[in-house]
């Protein structure tokens, strides 16, 4: 019988996919919670340049609230749709990368 050399798995290849996800969703929160600080910030000059009273600037503001609930309600829909046991971790990590 010959001996078959066996590679050690270290754990490195879990390691570095667990890393790179970890930093997609961090860059994600980032991005994330930069656009909810700038957003207030530039609207008062976009409602200057294209003439947006209060109530449009309101309506500006709380497009991005109704966009968060529009994805976490179509996640649900899409986590009942499928077998929770077949992408219920994956409908999850989706909702939790999107927000």
């Amino acid at each position: 019988m010959q001996d078959v050399p066996v590679q050690a798995d270290n754990g490195m290849s879990q390691f570095t996919k667990t890393s790179n996800t970890i930093a997609l969703c961090s860059l994600a929160n980032f991005i994330n919670a930069a656009d909810r600080v700038i957003m207030p910030i530039a609207i008062i000059q976009m409602s200057a340049q294209f003439q947006w009273d209060l109530h449009g600037q309101g309506w500006i503001l709380s497009a991005f609230s109704i966009g968060y609930i529009c994805t976490m309600v179509s996640t649900v829909y899409f986590q009942l749709s499928y077998s929770l046991h077949v992408c219920g971790k994956t409908a999850y990590n989706v909702d939790v990368c999107i927000q």
